[in-house]
C-alpha cells in the first residue's frame, strides 16, 4: 500500500470465531493518516465493531471486535504530508473521534448542524479527542471554527 505499512502485512488472515483481530497501520515517511478511511465492508461492524487507538509514533491500531464473518478490509485516504511544519491548533476527524491538537490548555465548544451548542469541554495541551455520533459539527477551538463531519 502506498504511503503506509500494515502489521500484519496485507493478505489473508484467519481469526478464530469471536476473537478480535488487531491491525496496526503505520505511515511511511512523508505520509499522514489524518484523512484515512478504514472499512471492513460490513456497515454495522464499521459503526459498532471497531476500536481505534492513535499511537505516539503516528500509527493507528484498529481492533476488529469478535470476528464472526469474512471481512474485506479497505484503507484509503493516506496522503502525503505538507512539507511545512504545522504549528498551532489543529482539528481533524478519524472514525467517530474528533481529534484536537492545541499548544495550550483550551476550551472547545462543539455545535451541531442546527447551531445549537452540543458540548463544551476543556482539553489539555497536546493531542486529545472527543467521541461524537455521526453528524455535522462546528468545533470552535481558541475562537477559530472548524467544520467537521463524523461518519
Amino acid at each position: 500500500m502506498e504511503g503506509a505499512q500494515t502489521i500484519p502485512a496485507a493478505g489473508s488472515h484467519f481469526v478464530k470465531t469471536h476473537n478480535n483481530f488487531v491491525l496496526t497501520i503505520k505511515p511511511k515517511g512523508g505520509y499522514s493518516l489524518n484523512n484515512m478511511v478504514f472499512s471492513t465492508g460490513v456497515e454495522i461492524r464499521d459503526k459498532e465493531g471497531l476500536q481505534f487507538a492513535s499511537n505516539s509514533d503516528g500509527s493507528v491500531t484498529i481492533t476488529i471486535l469478535a470476528v464472526t464473518e469474512t471481512l474485506n478490509l479497505s484503507i484509503s485516504g493516506i496522503s502525503p504530508e505538507n512539507n511545512e511544519a504545522i504549528n498551532g491548533d489543529r482539528v481533524w476527524v478519524f472514525g467517530n473521534r474528533v481529534h484536537i491538537r492545541t499548544q495550550q490548555p483550551s476550551n472547545v465548544q462543539i455545535y451541531n448542524a442546527l447551531g445549537q451548542r452540543y458540548r463544551d469541554q476543556n482539553v489539555p495541551e497536546g493531542d486529545s479527542f472527543i467521541v461524537l455520533q455521526r453528524g455535522f459539527y462546528t468545533v470552535v477551538l481558541n475562537s477559530k471554527p472548524y467544520k467537521v463531519v463524523v461518519k
